[in-house]
């Protein structure tokens, strides 16, 4: 029987295929897929040996303008539909929003947009805040808070008197509110504006919060390596970077006359910093 996380990839890599993944034709006709620059010789070889490695076939024009709201559309679906086989190891409630939520609505960052309301009350003050600590995460996870009857399932754990009043999970104490439990920035493509964006997100997720620092990680199909260390070297912002494809990209790498990409990106998946896409709901399980 085929592993369903297996199938899960499968399924992905099938419908970036069809919806995403592109071979356009340059002038002078050379054809290259939508995700590499053209400019750069690696890029496209690897691109091309990736989704040869994938094995669905891709369509032909120019391709979507803009991919990156399908790419987060597709990758938030697959997180979701994975990460609910996991029930097992990581039990709860989770919620998985359709559309960007900002973090002001998750308990760790409750406190932002009472701040944020201070700021438009008396802007003279706002310049001793910088940059945007009001961040809309392309996809969310978050855990809901637990009601005292399932707290209480197995035995009587909770109840009134002074203790638990202030835990996080419970909603008697807490509220209706969620807990974040993951930030996922989606990038169709790497290049050196996104991965700061990214890299600042990160920080302000980490440097803003009150309790527990999300998981925060980088999702992308990029198949330049030295793209992918802009963002996966490195520690202490992101915990890591998944890339949809990254067997295929390995393979790809192996079989390229580029020596250096193939260095690089060896270099990045021994040292933790890279991964496949297949890992990351496990590793939201954690």
């Amino acid at each position: 029987m085929e592993p369903v996380f297996l199938k899960l990839r499968k399924g992905l890599h099938q419908r970036l295929c069809d919806e995403l993944v592109t071979l356009r034709e340059l002038e002078g006709g050379r054809k290259v897929y939508n995700m590499c620059d053209h400019h750069n010789g690696a890029s496209v070889d690897l691109a091309a040996g990736m989704v040869e490695a994938m094995g669905f076939p891709c369509g032909t024009g120019p391709g979507k303008t803009e991919p990156g709201a399908l790419f987060t559309r597709v990758i938030r679906e697959y997180i979701k539909n994975a990460f609910g086989h996991l029930s097992h190891l990581r039990p709860g409630t989770w919620e998985f929003p359709l559309k960007a939520v900002e973090i002001t609505g998750y308990e760790q960052y409750e406190h932002l947009r009472r701040l944020d309301d201070l700021l438009e009350k008396y802007p003279v003050i706002r310049t001793a805040f910088a940059g945007d600590y009001l961040i809309k995460p392309d996809i969310v996870v978050a855990r809901s808070r637990v009601p005292d009857d399932k707290i209480n399932a197995p035995e009587i754990l909770v109840g009134d008197g002074p203790a638990v009043t202030m835990a996080s999970l419970r909603e008697a104490a807490r509220g209706k509110g969620g807990i974040l439990h993951a930030s996922i920035s989606c990038k169709w493509t790497m290049r050196s504006d996104r991965s700061q964006n990214v890299r600042t997100e990160a920080l302000n997720l980490i440097r803003n919060r009150k309790g527990r620092i999300p998981h925060i990680v980088a999702v992308t199909m990029e198949p330049l390596p030295s793209r992918l260390a802009s963002i996966a070297m490195g520690t202490g912002d992101l915990d890591c970077t998944y890339h949809v494809a990254l067997n295929e990209l390995l393979k790809a790498a192996k079989n390229s006359r580029h020596e250096d990409a193939r260095e690089m990106l060896n270099m990045l998946v021994d040292g933790g910093r890279l991964r496949d896409v297949s890992d990351l709901p496990m590793d939201l399980a954690i």
